[in-house]
Formats: structure tokens, C-alpha cells, sequence
């Protein structure tokens, strides 16, 4: 577990994931530097002591000054080709890096053989994840090979999701407007809320059980896609409008374009392993749905919600 007045680099840190493991490190009481291109917005920060470090993370300079002290732990937040990872891997930035965590995913995984997707399940190719999954298992063969931590996260939602995975069908659901399926919504899947995962990374940092290790990082409950969005409906306190359509209706200009965030992927996974060795908990899924809500209400983003082009087509069929 972090411990206070430790020295803790993270490369990211102002954007989404990274801005919620900022707010856990600061809170937890740790010496906090980011690495990162300076790009993003960090009012939010404050007054609060964190030392920043802009520039490209490949770049030797950058790294030259980020690098010019000891670190008890560095959480690398955005590493998805092997030339992002390698130079941390790499004496002497290696030595003072102290215990590095990877965040990795769970689309590492190849096609399932069994459910739910343990550690143990083999990594390798997947059709439906491409080069993401090509580059994040690259990562995951040097990191874990150099001692380090990967977690995987799954469908990651909540607080600043510029993705909007769960605040997509959110925000239809609490204005009425239909969600579109173009699958029958009964792949199992398992998501993650993002505080958890920054959770997870205090729970691994300093612990030596967990070098060289990968843990699932995802809430328990495993839900097909209407389960989802049926919590969903729970959440902002309306029924959702699901509707079905056939994607070869589709006009030429709109074939393989989804119109929202779901897909039709089954993923179930469990973090038992995380949670049996450092005492991790997930947050329940309806609790975490329900933060995400008061979230999107305080920000205004579930009262305004944007549109697809597929969206817009099918409202104009009727």
C-alpha cells in the first residue's frame, strides 16, 4: 500500500484516469510529480504541491528531469507500444523507478477458453481489439519480464470519462431518448469504475508480492448488456427505451458505425486475484453508477447529451 511521503511519479496524470490516481495519491499523502506534454487543462489541482515535468515521454531530456531523483513508485498511465515502456526499463532510470505499475487492460487476453478470465488465461491476439491489443501485450511482455506491475482494467467509467462509455447510454436513458442495439445485449461482461482502479494502484505500490505480477482490476457483478442497462435506468430513475435495428439497413456511408458505446463482446473476468492478496474491494456496481450520476448532473453532461450519425438516422425512420 502507498504509504505517506512517498515519492511517486506518474507519467500521465491530468486527464481522466490519471487525474482521478493524482487526486489518490494526493490524498494518500504521497510527493507527487507528473510526467506529462502539458496539454490538458490542471487548474484543478489547485494550490497543491505536485511538481510537473512537460514534454514527450520518450523524449531522453524529459526524462533526464523527471528522472533526476529516486521514485518509491512510478505509475506509467499511458504505455501502449513497447518503445513507450522501454526507457523506464532501462538502467539507470530503471533503479529509480523503484516499484513500477503498468496500466495495461484486460483486451490483452486472447479469445476466451473459459469464463470468468482469470490471470491465468493465455494473452495473444484478438480479432476485435487489433494493434491495441498487439502494443499493450508488447508492453505487458517487457514490463512483466523487468519485475513490474500491470493491472487490467475492462470498460473503464465514471468521473471525466472523455469516452463516455457509461455516461453514453446514461444521458438517453435520463432524457428519454432510445438506447440502439444492434445486437440482442446478452454478452457477459464485467466494467470497471475508474476510482477503483486508481484504488488498485495504491493497493500494489511498495508491495513486493506484486512485482512481476498482472491483476484483473473490475467490479463483481457480471452483467449482460441489458443488465447494464437496466442499473442504468436505475440510476437516473427512468426505464430504458431499448430498441433493436439491423445494421445492414444501414445506409453505405453509415456501415460499421455503432451508434453508442456498448458492444456485443463478451468479457466476463474476475479480480479475485487483486483482491485476495492486498484486500481490495470493488465498488458495487449500482453505487459506482450512481457517483457517475451525480457526476454528469453537476457537470451538465446527462441533461445535454450529443448524437451519433446512426442515432440521427434511425430517429428520422421513425
Amino acid at each position: 500500500m502507498l504509504r505517506p511521503g512517498a515519492q511517486v511519479l506518474i507519467v500521465g496524470g491530468t486527464r481522466y484516469l490519471g487525474r482521478l490516481l493524482t487526486e489518490a495519491c494526493l490524498a494518500a499523502g504521497a510527493q507527487l510529480t507528473l510526467l506529462n506534454r502539458g496539454r490538458t487543462a490542471d487548474g484543478w489541482i489547485g494550490e497543491r504541491a505536485v511538481r510537473r515535468v512537460h514534454g514527450e515521454r520518450r523524449d531522453p531530456d524529459v526524462l533526464r528531469r523527471a528522472f533526476d531523483r529516486e521514485y518509491d513508485a512510478v505509475f506509467d498511465m499511458i504505455a501502449y507500444r513497447p518503445e513507450d515502456v522501454a526507457p523506464l526499463l532501462d538502467a539507470p532510470l530503471h533503479a529509480r523507478c523503484g516499484h513500477l505499475v503498468v496500466c495495461s487492460t484486460t483486451s490483452v487476453y486472447a479469445p476466451a477458453l473459459y469464463q470468468p478470465i482469470d490471470e491465468e488465461h493465455p494473452r495473444g491476439p484478438h480479432p476485435a481489439w487489433g494493434e491495441y491489443n498487439t502494443g499493450k501485450n508488447a508492453v505487458e511482455d517487457l514490463a512483466l519480464a523487468a519485475g513490474a506491475t500491470t493491472l487490467r482494467p475492462q470498460w473503464v467509467f465514471g468521473p471525466h470519462d472523455h469516452q463516455r462509455l457509461a455516461a453514453f447510454p446514461l444521458a438517453r436513458i435520463a432524457t428519454g431518448r432510445p438506447v440502439w442495439l444492434w445486437h440482442p445485449g446478452v454478452a457477459r461482461l464485467n466494467w470497471t469504475y475508474a476510482e477503483d482502479l486508481a484504488s488498485a494502484f495504491l493497493h500494489v505500490a511498495l508491495e513486493p508480492a506484486a512485482r512481476g505480477q498482472a491483476y484483473n482490476v473490475c467490479c463483481d457483478e457480471t452483467l449482460t448488456g441489458l443488465a447494464f442497462l437496466d442499473l442504468c435506468g436505475e440510476a437516473v430513475g427512468a426505464t430504458p427505451d431499448v430498441r433493436f435495428f439491423d445494421p445492414a439497413a444501414l445506409p453505405e456511408h453509415l456501415r460499421g458505425s455503432r451508434p453508442g458505446a456498448l458492444r456485443n463482446l463478451p468479457l466476463a473476468c474476475t479480480a479475485h486475484r487483486l483482491r485476495h492478496a492486498f484486500g481490495w474491494r470493488a465498488t458495487p456496481m449500482r453505487a459506482a453508477l450512481d457517483r457517475t450520476v451525480r457526476w454528469l448532473r453537476e457537470s451538465g453532461a446527462l441533461e445535454a447529451p450529443d448524437s451519433t450519425p446512426v442515432e440521427e438516422w434511425l430517429a428520422a425512420r421513425g
